[in-house]
C-alpha cells in the first residue's frame, strides 16, 4: 500500500545541514545527489607524439577540473590512447603516469604505473590503445585541479623512439563525484 504525505513546508531540524529525501540533499534552494556526478570534463585532441626519454607529457589530453567539495572524488583517465613501444632488446617496461597540480601549484605524481605493458625481442613492437586506465583522486581542495598524463619507459639499448596517439583523436576525462567513501 502506497502513503502519501502532503505538506507546505518541510523545515531543517538542524539549522544549516539541509534536508535529505531518498539520498537526494535539499539545501537553500539547489539539491544534490549524495554520491552523484558533479561535472564531467572531456577532452579529446589529435596527439602525435614521440621520444625516447624516460617521460613524454601527453599535454594535449591534460584535464582541468574544479571541485565543488573537499570531500569529492575526482575519476580521471584516458578513454583511447594508441600507443606504439620497439623493443630494444632489454624487455623495455612502459607505463603512465598522473601528476596533479592544484591551484597553479607545481605538479606533482599521485599516480604511477610503469609496468602496462612490455616490448620483448619476441614481440618487436609493444602495441596498445590504451583502454579502460583510470585513477581516483581525492584532492581535498575547492581549488583548480590540472591533471597531466605521462608516458614513462624504461631508456637503455637503442634508440628508437616509442610514439604515443599516432595522429589519431585521443580521449580523456574528469568526472567529480560527491560524497565519496573509501571501502
Amino acid at each position: 500500500m502506497a502513503s502519501e504525505i502532503k505538506v507546505d513546508t518541510i523545515s531543517e531540524k538542524t539549522s544549516a545541514n539541509g534536508v535529505t529525501i531518498d539520498g537526494y540533499k535539499l539545501k537553500d534552494g539547489a539539491g544534490t545527489m549524495v554520491n552523484a556526478a558533479l561535472q564531467v570534463i572531456t577532452q579529446q585532441a589529435t596527439v602525435d607524439l614521440s621520444g625516447d626519454g624516460a617521460e613524454i607529457d601527453i599535454t594535449p589530453l591534460d584535464v582541468t577540473i574544479t571541485p565543488s567539495s573537499t570531500s569529492s572524488a575526482i575519476m580521471v583517465g584516458l578513454g583511447s590512447i594508441p600507443i606504439q613501444v620497439a623493443d630494444r632488446n632489454d624487455n623495455n617496461y612502459w607505463g603512465l603516469k598522473i601528476y596533479r597540480s592544484i591551484g597553479g601549484g607545481s605538479a606533482s605524481a599521485i599516480y604511477t604505473n610503469s609496468q602496462i605493458g612490455r616490448a620483448t625481442s619476441e614481440r618487436t613492437t609493444q602495441f596498445s590503445d590504451g583502454k579502460g586506465f583510470s585513477f581516483i583522486d581525492k584532492p581535498s581542495t575547492t581549488s583548480q585541479c590540472v591533471y597531466e598524463f605521462r608516458f614513462i619507459q624504461s631508456t637503455g639499448g637503442s634508440a628508437e623512439n616509442s610514439s604515443i596517439g599516432k595522429a589519431m583523436t585521443c580521449t580523456s576525462y574528469g568526472i567529480e563525484f560527491s560524497g565519496a567513501t573509501e571501502v
